[in-house]
């Protein structure tokens, strides 16, 4: 399990969902998720602080944390979670009225626990899944690329977070890493769900197909589960392999 970032939105059902199932489920996340957090809005006229993830009630739930910073695999190698995205596009801002408490201060939060993931698909490309994007999804895209040490890019889907004028330029970058990332059979898409929910995405991959990021052999077909990926009303799946035990994700 990968957490994108330390917001109550993101995180609030983790504990009884932890406590519902069985215990040592390994949870990947950056270590400035358990960072306390507020909305510092000025014509609220006082800051909010919003609810913070508790590392011991994970721990009591029977999470097994892995607090990354870098690049990290799971699932046999067969998934990436990003670890802290560099911002190398000067166009991805994000709300300047979040505040962080770091290092005993208040500041504006720089978001560096906010992560995704990403698989590889043989002849494709990667598969990359924005978490909430506050670190931009161009910049994530980029991240990801980095660190799989490719630049084909097969689809890539949200959270995007940024919306309105802001989202201009990233829709004009993100034309440029799609099609010239993949290969022509395998043409670069881009799913964004609307506000409503209403937009359905769907992405078939054989399961046979997928690459471990760390060298290895393709998943063989009889290990073959499949990843679900469901926010905001959007839905994807696409196949990979099962963990070590052989049980289909």
């Amino acid at each position: 399990m990968v957490l994108s970032h330390g917001h109550f939105d993101h995180f609030g059902g983790l504990p009884e969902f932890l406590n519902r199932v069985s215990e040592g489920i390994s949870l990947v996340l950056h270590p400035d998720a358990f960072l306390r957090r507020r909305l510092n809005i000025p014509v609220i006229g006082r800051p909010v602080e919003r609810p913070a993830l508790d590392e011991k009630a994970l721990k009591k739930a029977g999470a097994v944390l892995h607090k990354a910073r870098e690049a990290f695999t799971l699932a046999s190698d067969l998934v990436l979670a990003t670890g802290e995205v560099e911002r190398v596009t000067d166009f991805e801002r994000d709300f300047p009225w979040a505040e962080a408490k770091i290092d005993g201060h208040w500041a504006v939060d720089p978001f560096d626990d906010d992560q995704g993931v990403a698989v590889k698909v043989r002849d494709k490309g990667l598969v990359v899944i924005g978490g909430c994007s506050h670190a931009g999804i161009i910049n994530t895209v980029k991240q990801t690329q980095k660190a799989a040490r490719t630049d084909a890019v097969h689809a890539v889907l949200g959270g995007f977070h940024h919306t309105g004028p802001v989202f201009e330029p990233i829709i004009e970058e993100m034309k440029k890493i799609g099609p010239e990332g993949a290969s022509r059979r395998a043409y670069g898409r881009i799913l964004v769900c609307t506000e409503q929910g209403q937009d359905l995405a769907r992405i078939d991959i054989h399961a046979a197909a997928d690459y471990p990021f760390r060298g290895g052999s393709p998943c063989p077909p009889e290990r073959s589960g499949a990843l679900l990926v469901a926010r905001g009303g959007a839905c994807v799946r696409g196949g990979f392999c099962a963990l070590e035990s052989g049980i289909p994700v």
